[in-house]
């Protein structure tokens, strides 16, 4: 629930509050605000992994867990003060749009789901839309399964933070650059260097999982793979998983090659 409700409000304040703020201002471009809006996320998100990594390593658990509870409640107070703070001095925020009711209704009672589609693609901006909308395809990011992956394969907190860390930064650098770069060379070529850039770094760490020392055995698991008795397989370990204590994290020195470039490959997408 407290993920949901603070993805609700950054897209509320992203999409819908940004806008408003820059139309009240004279000399801003809603491009460079969502930009300074970014490289404050990138900073935000540069500091806190690799200082969640040295505490865990470092303290035990239930320190953790009240130093997390206490942060959360901390800058929910801060963030709450700052957003009352904006609403106030700002009384475009304040005033809605007003919109005829009928008129929706009578909207969407000539749309139907095929003529839905025909007006999408009928929009000049459906091809860029698309492609965006085409990047959640990709499950490439420091998410629980590949922090999972790397804790499994022996990495430790700090090393795991420090990757972290290191994609921010090149989110952060990326952000940062791309002004520069769509004055010097225009939105089209600033948008394919990315493009190449992410793509390839993606293409990185999906290339290492068929490295000689990845944990991915695709000739084992197909050669026991059994159609009938796998989704009682999938129940059993749902039930009750199988946990393993005995993981100790490894020396730089004795990380498998592919996990470096998995991570290196998920943290260099970051400035694509």
């Amino acid at each position: 629930m407290a993920k949901v409700a603070s993805e609700i409000e950054r897209m509320a304040f992203t999409k819908d509050w940004i806008v408003v703020l820059v139309q009240s201002s004279e000399n801003s471009r809603l491009s460079a605000q969502n930009s300074i809006m970014n490289v404050l996320d990138q900073v935000s998100a540069a500091l806190l992994p690799l200082f969640t990594g040295i505490l865990l390593d470092t303290f035990s658990r239930i320190v953790c867990c009240v130093f997390v509870i206490v942060y959360n409640i901390s800058s929910w107070i801060i963030e709450s003060r700052i957003l009352h703070t904006v609403y106030r001095d700002t009384p475009a925020l304040k005033r809605r749009k007003s919109v005829d009711s009928e008129e929706i209704v009578e909207a969407q009672g000539n749309v139907s789901w095929i003529r839905s589609f025909k007006l999408y693609f009928n929009q000049k901006a459906w091809r860029p839309a698309f492609a965006l909308a085409m990047l959640y395809f990709t499950v490439l990011s420091f998410d629980n399964l590949a922090i999972s992956y790397g804790a499994k394969q022996g990495l430790s907190a700090t090393a795991l933070g420090t990757f972290m860390t290191a994609g921010s930064i090149c989110g952060l650098l990326g952000n940062v650059s791309y002004t520069y770069f769509e004055r010097c060379m225009g939105l089209l070529l600033t948008a394919l260097i990315g493009f190449f850039l992410q793509n390839a770094c993606a293409m990185t760490a999906g290339y290492s999982q068929v490295f000689f020392d990845s944990p991915l055995n695709i000739t084992g698991y197909a050669e026991n793979f059994e159609l009938k008795s796998w989704p009682s397989r999938i129940i059993s370990e749902i039930q009750s998983p199988s946990t393993r204590s005995d993981i100790i994290a490894l020396p730089a020195s004795q990380w498998p090659l592919s996990i470096i470039l998995f991570f290196v490959g998920i943290t260099f997408a970051r400035y694509g």
